[in-house]
């Protein structure tokens, strides 16, 4: 692909090189300055976007992470008029492997740019999804397998249906409605589906596995969840271990595990 560039105004300071935030009012982000450097042009005023997706893919995801970890969904406006060459919902499918931890805000904005493409997939996926969690919590356990399967084939993308259906097949208080195998299928196709090791898509194999009485795997797959997992829920992967250790598998209720 031959690379072309554009030199465009910065859409967020308007061209000026800084943004004017408060005039009376000392500014948290400027400390009392008045203005701070943009963000995006760096205090040059325009942007040199070269048009070759190898070299701007660093400057995509960082500016979409942005505008999901704030909420600052305006920024996909100007994302479009930037990087026409590259649709948004590529960027967000591409931020769903990469971080599947997005606000539920930053998944319905994800659906709302498929449905644009008359693609309702990640939204009716969302809905299957929630239905199935309600259904389980409610101890309705076979219509929330039909709801989890129906969400994992509306997003091919998203890894947590597979991963929650693999978790109740591997932990449902209903002894009739396990499955090693099942969970073993379902929670391996979600860690496929994400491109980062996830501690909690980890955590979730080792559950399967213990369920298929591999006790030993499933230590060492608690170990690494354990291991890669933020340190406020260090302590939920550390039930997982010290359980596989004792080779109790576990039995997850919606709202609260015990072991077996």
């Amino acid at each position: 692909m031959a690379s072309s560039t554009i030199i465009q105004s910065c859409g967020d300071c308007g061209g000026t090189g800084t943004i004017r935030r408060y005039s009376t009012v000392e500014c948290p982000h400027c400390h009392g300055h008045g203005v701070i450097t943009c963000d995006v042009c760096a205090g040059e005023g325009n942007i040199e976007y070269v048009l070759h997706p190898a070299k701007n893919s660093r400057r995509l995801m960082r500016a979409v992470r942005t505008a999901f970890v704030s909420d600052r969904t305006n920024r996909f406006d100007q994302l479009r008029n930037l990087f026409k060459h590259q649709t948004p919902v590529q960027l967000l499918d591409e931020e769903v492997e990469l971080n599947p931890d997005i606000s539920s805000l930053a998944w319905m904005f994800r659906a709302e740019e498929h449905l644009k493409l008359n693609n309702d997939g990640p939204q009716t996926a969302i809905e299957y999804h929630n239905k199935a969690v309600d259904y389980y919590r409610r101890g309705n356990y076979t219509n929330s397998i039909k709801y989890f399967e129906a969400a994992i084939k509306s997003d091919t993308i998203d890894p947590w249906s597979p991963s929650y259906l693999g978790l109740l097949y591997a932990t449902c208080p209903d002894m009739k409605v396990r499955s090693g195998d099942l969970a073993l299928k379902y929670t391996q196709m979600a860690i496929e589906r994400c491109k980062i090791e996830h501690w909690k898509l980890v955590a979730n194999l080792a559950a399967a596995q213990a369920e298929c009485l591999d006790f030993s795997n499933a230590l060492v797959t608690a170990e690494r969840a354990l291991r890669i997992a933020p340190k406020e829920y260090k302590m939920f992967a550390l039930v997982y271990v010290d359980s596989f250790r004792l080779k109790k598998r576990i039995i997850d209720y919606g709202f609260g595990s015990d072991v077996l």
